[in-house]
């Protein structure tokens, strides 16, 4: 319950909803914020997970599988997220919540 209302508390409450410039911020607090976010929403997801588990246990391998991809999602955010303050600062948005910092889309080429 903690974790829903950390993930809850993070997402609705942003610090730096009114940033226009990444620059303009400590970027050791950014990447921890980012950072807090990412642990809250695995915490969401794994309680998710066990939730499901209680009341269908045989969801467990599915669930288990699930589980496994978000955490493999929120990683790849992170780095992202970490790279892109480091190296391309003008890549994310600070003007909405803690989970819309990060915005990747896919563009495909064309050959």
């Amino acid at each position: 319950m903690r974790r829903s209302a950390l993930l809850v508390l993070l997402s609705l409450v942003s610090g730096f909803a009114a940033a226009k410039d990444v620059n303009d911020f400590d970027q050791l607090c950014l990447s921890q914020k980012y950072n807090h976010y990412i642990t809250a929403s695995i915490g969401w997801y794994e309680s998710l997970v066990d939730l499901t588990i209680q009341k269908d246990p045989k969801l467990e391998e599915v669930a288990s599988w699930f589980l496994e991809g978000r955490r493999e999602h929120f990683k790849l955010n992170q780095e992202a997220f970490n790279y892109y303050l480091k190296n391309d600062p003008a890549k994310l948005n600070l003007n909405g919540g803690v989970e819309s910092w990060l915005n990747l889309s896919r563009k495909m080429s064309k050959h």
